[in-house]
């Protein structure tokens, strides 16, 4: 337990020094803040109702983005970066479980993302105790302003004051200032109302004001962050940043169509109306986001039982807990040994390494944004999508390889690039002969494919890169 805490520890005091982890904390109050004029646009019978769900609804879905994204860099930056630099071999190389150091970093990284959230949920609830001022005659709550601005200007003082005077970490310093302050602003902003006078604190969360099932709502989102940080934890052991937080939103997309997805596979294989257990279980390896969504019942005015918190709290301590197992199994097989250094790669095998995970990654994104087209979820479009998905990841995948110099991978890219440059001289040489082969695609794309085929081909077959690759591959190490 000693060492899970040191490293609990440093991984928290490292996560909230980063720069990214302010600059998501006040960009996330810069969009909460402007969600107040922007929700008094809403052009409903009952403007004032409407504009409050509004803001409701905005506030809560930019927490749980936010939330997502701060979560994933975190994790990246922790783990990821820790490995890919090499500073993980003086853990490596101490008497520390893998295990330990895993669950160590994600409950470092999970109580910096919890104070995250803790500051972007006092600054949504301050919104939400102003109230959307809708019309002119709506009087503005000035002690609520005061209160938050005053909390927001002190934090950043006492930060640039410890960071000139005793070197401390501005954005640490700010963050526990905030954590202070905004609590104080929140707590004082509950028992003053707009006059200035005081009120029962109970007055302050009832329907009229600060609505119980929003506190539940927070709680279910930052559930739901919890379960991310976790997904995020377990993929850095294997991945950078920027794979890291793709697989995260990921994981998050497919949770939040979990229900969609269920429904099409069963459809798909079972028929309309019935149900494969065997495609429900496999289902469950996707986490059912729609449990932490809140907004439906907030929507239609209906309570949130704590029962139901009770059993998503459970149901995301379960999911959390095997998405840590996988993350420490890779681990446990991941080897950190010292490489031997490329930096006798040709810029050009850096080059085509650096542009196929490129591609791989827009591959990936082009599937994202099709399966959020309602016209692309039919099996033609699921099918489009798992091809554009897969063929994303591999593509990242092995030219990533390519990079560190590994044969197979130069092998698999050679006979790929030769089998489609073959492919597009027989095209442009039989014509209308070889419709079979045109696949779809038209005469453009079939020259650009043609072109691309023949630079990778000929970058892969320089001199200089079958020495590289060979060189390499004479070195016994391999980490992956």
């Amino acid at each position: 337990m000693i060492k899970f805490y040191a490293i609990a520890k440093n991984t928290f005091l490292q996560t909230i020094r980063q720069p990214i982890f302010g600059v998501m904390i006040f960009l996330t109050f810069a969009i909460l803040v402007m969600s107040l004029p922007l929700s008094g646009m809403t052009m409903g019978t009952d403007y004032e109702k409407s504009d409050e769900r509004m803001m409701e609804n905005v506030g809560l879905s930019t927490l749980l983005i936010m939330g997502f994204i701060t979560a994933a860099l975190s994790a990246s930056s922790a783990i990821g970066r820790e490995i890919e630099d090499r500073t993980a071999l003086t853990v490596a190389s101490k008497p520390v479980a893998r295990a330990t150091f895993v669950l160590g970093k994600f409950s470092g990284i999970t109580l910096a993302v919890m104070i995250a959230y803790y500051l972007m949920s006092i600054v949504f609830l301050l919104t939400v105790r102003h109230k959307v001022v809708s019309a002119a005659s709506v009087p503005i709550n000035w002690p609520v302003i005061i209160f938050g601005v005053s909390a927001f200007a002190i934090s950043l003082i006492l930060g640039g004051l410890g960071n000139y005077m005793f070197n401390w970490s501005f954005i640490a310093t700010g963050c526990m200032a905030l954590l202070v302050f905004m609590t104080v602003a929140f707590g004082l902003s509950c028992i003053i109302d707009l006059h200035w006078q005081f009120v029962n604190i109970a007055d302050t969360f009832s329907d009229d004001n600060i609505k119980p099932s929003l506190i539940l709502a927070l709680i279910l989102i930052f559930l739901a962050i919890v379960l991310l940080t976790a997904v995020a934890t377990a993929a850095s052991t294997r991945l950078g940043q920027v794979p890291t937080l793709l697989i995260t939103f990921l994981i998050l997309a497919a949770g939040s169509w979990y229900l969609l997805i269920n429904a099409r596979l069963n459809e798909y294989f079972v028929g309309p109306g019935r149900e494969a257990p065997i495609i429900n279980v496999l289902c469950w390896l996707l986490p059912n986001m729609t449990v932490f969504f809140p907004l439906d019942a907030l929507t239609s005015n209906k309570p949130i039982p704590v029962s139901f918190v009770g059993m998503a709290a459970c149901y995301c301590a379960c999911y959390t807990a095997a998405v840590l197992f996988v993350g420490i199994a890779l681990y446990q097989t991941r080897q950190m040994e010292a490489q031997a250094a490329s930096s006798t790669m040709p810029s050009a095998l850096s080059l085509l390494s650096g542009f196929g995970r490129i591609a791989g990654i827009i591959f990936v994104i082009m599937a994202v944004i099709m399966a959020t087209l309602p016209a692309n979820h039919t099996t033609g479009g699921f099918v489009t999508i798992g091809l554009l998905f897969v063929g994303g990841g591999t593509l990242w995948y092995v030219t990533r390889v390519l990079g560190r110099g590994r044969k197979w991978s130069w092998r698999l890219l050679t006979l790929l690039s030769g089998i489609l440059l073959v492919r597009g001289i027989v095209l442009w040489q039989a014509g209308s002969y070889a419709q079979w082969l045109f696949m779809g695609q038209s005469t453009p794309g079939i020259l650009t494919l043609s072109l691309v085929s023949a630079l990778v081909f000929l970058l892969l077959m320089l001199p200089k890169t079958r020495r590289h690759v060979k060189a390499l591959n004479m070195i016994s190490t391999d980490e992956f």
